[in-house]
């Protein structure tokens, strides 16, 4: 999820994983859940490349919010916006970018399938399921991967898209893994 990529921090890696609350859930679950991701050499080279230089636990491990996020931006009235407004407005821009270049991928790319594909991070997420599944993995499991609080979730994830669907989901992953 994109909302937690942005407001992870370093103080959330301990040892070999990262641990973080679901932004999506913080507020709505009775008893919140940690969600708990092994880090593995991928994932540590990613921060390592992209992620910011300062280490400190209160830093964000990813600079898509500025340090010090100005709260100064007015509304049409005189009311400024909090800093929580200015996150997400902040976390929904880097989502549209971000979408905007994995489009630019599946457009430049050689492949003419590729080029049909219109892959959003949303799409990779429900692509990520159907994998899991597709490499039967139990659906607790990817429940938990996902970070649902109700195992129906994810099972209207995984039902929705037809064996064709997924497999093309699946081809298109294949070739992007190819082609870098």
């Amino acid at each position: 999820n994109m909302k937690d990529i942005c407001l992870l921090k370093y103080g959330d890696i301990k040892g070999d994983s990262i641990r973080y609350v679901r932004s999506k859930t913080k507020d709505t679950e009775l008893q919140e859940a940690v969600m708990e991701i092994p880090l593995n050499d991928a994932i540590r080279e990613i921060i390592v490349s992209i992620g910011n230089p300062e280490k400190k636990p209160g830093n964000y491990v990813f600079p898509a919010i500025p340090n010090g996020l100005a709260s100064t931006v007015k509304r049409r009235t005189d009311k400024k916006k909090t800093q929580e407004e200015r996150i997400h407005e902040v976390i929904k821009q880097k989502t549209k970018m971000v979408n905007a270049g994995l489009k630019r991928l599946c457009e430049n790319s050689k492949d003419e399938e590729l080029n049909e594909l219109s892959i959003t991070t949303y799409w990779a997420r429900h692509t990520y399921a159907s994998i899991l599944k597709q490499s039967g993995q139990p659906v607790e499991l990817i429940r938990e991967l996902l970070g649902h609080g109700d195992i129906r979730t994810t099972e209207s994830y995984l039902t929705r898209f037809g064996l064709e669907k997924k497999r093309q989901a699946n081809d298109g992953i294949m070739k992007i893994l190819k082609a870098s």
